[in-house]
């Protein structure tokens, strides 16, 4: 009995420090997780930006006439606007599933894609007869708003990538 009861207070602590091993094992594997989603998540509009990049020039080759003249790695402004819709709805689902500080992230830059159809609609608007090199003013207008959507995205990455605390990552 009293070989048990001299047993019990180190088994105790033991099993105390056991326990407290665990929890902080647990709670480091979560802020690893939650820090490789956060790196993860930086990635995920990478994509995205890219195919806007080429909408973005194929519409300021569109409206100055020099489709012809250029070459892009999309066909035309169909092609572009397809491929970017692809990424916008595979960014979206990427967020939506990670949640969380991931969505309040991006949460303006995805705001921003709301003005892309009407963006689209005044490059589809531009009549024939002014899709020239002399067209520079619509351009310049096209290219800075496209490059307003993009720079919403540039500044959510840098939100994300600054709240990761790993350097390893």
């Amino acid at each position: 009995m009293k070989l048990a009861g001299a047993l019990a207070v180190p088994l105790l602590a033991l099993v105390v420090v056991t326990i407290l091993e665990v929890v902080q094992s647990a709670n480091e594997s979560r802020r690893v997780s939650e820090q490789k989603d956060l790196a993860e998540a930086t990635v995920g509009p990478l994509s995205l930006l890219s195919v806007l990049e080429d909408e973005r020039n194929a519409a300021a080759v569109y409206t100055m006439g020099v489709e012809d003249a250029v070459a892009l790695p999309v066909e035309d402004n169909g092609q572009a606007r397809a491929a970017v819709d692809a990424a916008i709805s595979s960014f979206r689902a990427e967020v939506n599933e990670r949640g969380g500080n991931i969505a309040l992230a991006y949460a303006p830059a995805l705001e921003q894609l709301d003005g892309l159809d009407a963006l689209r609609d005044r490059i589809d608007a531009v009549p024939d007869e002014q899709r020239t090199l002399e067209n520079i003013e619509v351009v310049s207008a096209t290219f800075d708003d496209y490059s307003q959507i993009m720079d919403a995205f540039f500044d959510a990455n840098k939100r994300v990538a600054l709240a990761i605390d790993s350097p390893d990552l």
